[in-house]
């Protein structure tokens, strides 16, 4: 049985440094009923940046998590703000309302936009056109993507901080 109900993402994680914004899809489920983005522990997404941002500790805490990325200037948002979804199944996505980027966009400085993950972008891209902005799509941080490199990762961000990587723009 199909669910109907209307389901809501998170609010963005931003300062008004920000310079890379990181946008993935959907909350899962387990994220929704947290209020904490990735907070899937199969997802890759938090150890792959602590290891970017050479973080000293795990970072087992959401505050913790939060801490590395606005003492790196990474804003994080997903691409949907509403939608019909069974579970947490991006395959599921029925009605999607999309988040106006624009309100981080005019209140930060970001330079760059992550996409995480090639398909959703495939499938939702065209929605962000015309936002005049650098970006690039990576292979997404999910448990589920058996071809995750970590390196890719690493290496685009890190080039994404010293203004050093070629990317394309919406």
């Amino acid at each position: 049985m199909q669910k109907t109900d209307r389901v809501y993402g998170l609010e963005p994680i931003y300062s008004n440094t920000s310079k890379v914004l990181i946008l993935g899809t959907f909350p899962s489920e387990i994220s929704r009923q947290k209020k904490e983005y990735y907070a899937n522990k199969t997802n890759r997404f938090w150890k792959v940046i602590g290891s970017v941002f050479n973080a000293q500790k795990p970072l087992d805490t959401y505050a913790d998590r939060l801490k590395i990325l606005r003492d790196n200037d990474v804003a994080l948002w997903d691409m949907i703000s509403s939608c019909v979804i069974n579970g947490s199944s991006d395959k599921s996505i029925r009605d999607p309302k999309f988040n106006d980027l624009k309100r981080v966009l005019e209140n930060s400085q970001i330079e760059l936009i992550v996409f995480n993950g090639k398909t959703i972008f495939e499938k939702y891209g065209d929605n962000f056109r015309g936002l005049n902005i650098n970006y690039v799509v990576l292979q997404s941080t999910s448990s589920a993507n058996g071809h995750f490199d970590a390196d890719v990762w690493k290496d685009t961000l890190l080039s994404a901080r010293n203004s050093a990587i070629t990317t394309d723009r919406l």
